[in-house]
């Protein structure tokens, strides 16, 4: 009645924005990475939510059987890889998701020089994607191919809330970053000053922290000639840290960019008082840009209560611009939409739904995946080195590896076995390691 074992190799990460962690590297890992883990802790948020959706794969028992992506390997065979489906092709026209127009080519005054300075130099990107290029259309600071400025004719900058539907790996990022950034510089030249002292003008919320991490790390190489010139920086904060390393930063300064986790902001909304004098909830009164990212992961992670807290702190909707990107729209995602948006938002679809067969067919179709399903447990030890040495040499250094397990106890056998007996460094990741 035992538990088959599973492991899954493959390359690049899912499209939750978590990255594997670290053969190779450790924590925060680079090109390769392994991570071993009992699918119960959510290290990447810390949320209860991720935990119990974790479990719940491992909670079916019995005895080996078929996978959707093939047939279990016999026992006495070598463990071969099983691609994994992707999800629905990108458009034909370009596979790439990339369009013709270059940052370098936007229009002059349509995107502030420094912001295209940061993007061509310091991030050393070229051209736009699909995403990138359809948000900057619909908030209003680029032309449509057509000429129309936006779905209404034109609006000024800041004043459109936008949809944004688009997979992992496509650029969404800088997509928000850019029109966020231009927002709050059109603000600043307008002469606004905002109510109650500084304030965060611009709330990037993540589902996980290594994404929040990747975001804020973003926002600032955005604004690499902006902090010399407007003065204008970012800050990121998530759970498993010490708040009081977050509260000593806000006292220094208040970050023109916060990119958060739903937990560690709704407490920091709700407990941190600031040295000056105040609650840190009032450096929020005057915020110009909301982003949901991931929206959808949000909801599924369990942070829907978290969202309509941090919701009650912001400016109306009339008084901000709510920027929400998911790749999927479940019926909950509404209700959010309907809190958090004016309700004659704009929608940029770049997800190409194909059909209903393409539901849960998210994850970016450039990131190759595959799997390996262990059968039992008579040649676990060799069948897991085995199926991890093959991902390895497979992905020729190249490799993003995590193995599941049932218990913390095996993971953290199989993580002293690669560690110590192996000499192949692997990330142990369970509810008993603290984060």
């Amino acid at each position: 009645s035992r538990q088959p074992r599973r492991s899954r190799g493959g390359r690049g990460r899912g499209r939750g924005g978590g990255t594997g962690g670290g053969v190779g590297e450790k924590a925060g890992g680079g090109a390769n990475d392994v991570v071993m883990t009992d699918g119960s802790a959510n290290h990447a948020n810390g949320s209860a939510g991720g935990a119990r959706r974790s479990r719940s794969r491992n909670r079916k028992r019995g005895p080996a059987r078929k996978d959707s992506g093939g047939d279990l390997a016999p026992e006495k065979k070598r463990l071969e890889t099983t691609p994994v489906a992707t999800g629905p092709p990108p458009p034909a026209k370009d596979p790439s998701f990339m369009t013709k127009h270059s940052f370098a080519s936007l229009p002059e005054g349509s995107v502030h020089r420094d912001t295209i300075r940061a993007i061509t130099e310091t991030m050393k990107l070229e051209r736009l994607t699909e995403i990138q290029y359809k948000t900057l259309v619909a908030v209003g600071i680029l032309p449509s191919e057509n000429g129309v400025t936006n779905g209404r004719g034109g609006s000024q900058v800041g004043s459109v809330d936008v949809l944004g539907r688009a997979r992992t790996g496509t650029g969404k990022t800088v997509g928000f970053l850019v029109p966020a950034i231009q927002t709050v510089i059109e603000s600043m030249k307008s002469g606004i000053r905002k109510k109650g002292g500084p304030s965060v003008r611009v709330l990037v919320i993540s589902p996980t922290r290594e994404l929040a991490s990747q975001i804020s790390q973003q926002a600032q190489a955005m604004l690499t000639f902006h902090g010399r010139n407007l003065g204008l920086t970012a800050q990121v904060v998530y759970g498993g840290t010490k708040m009081n390393s977050d509260v000593n930063k806000f006292n220094q300064r208040i970050p023109t960019i916060l990119v958060a986790t739903p937990g560690r902001l709704k407490d920091h909304l709700q407990n941190t008082s600031l040295s000056r004098g105040g609650k840190f909830a009032s450096a929020v009164s005057g915020l110009d840009v909301l982003v949901l990212d991931e929206a959808d992961q949000l909801l599924e992670m369990g942070f829907r209560p978290d969202i309509k807290t941090i919701i009650s702190y912001l400016p109306p909707n009339d008084r901000r611009q709510t920027l929400l990107f998911s790749a999927t729209m479940p019926r909950e995602l509404r209700s959010v939409m309907a809190e958090s948006m004016k309700p004659d938002y704009v929608t940029v679809d770049c997800v190409h739904d194909v059909d209903a067969s393409s539901k849960g067919k998210e994850t970016n179709v450039h990131v190759t995946q595959s799997h390996v399903v262990i059968p039992d447990m008579d040649r676990i030890v060799v069948g897991v080195a085995e199926a991890v040495m093959l991902a390895m040499r497979k992905e020729q250094g190249h490799y993003k590896i995590i193995v599941f397990f049932s218990t913390a106890r095996l993971t953290g056998f199989f993580a002293d076995l690669f560690n110590h007996g192996m000499g192949i460094p692997v990330l142990e990741m369970h509810s008993r390691k603290s984060q």
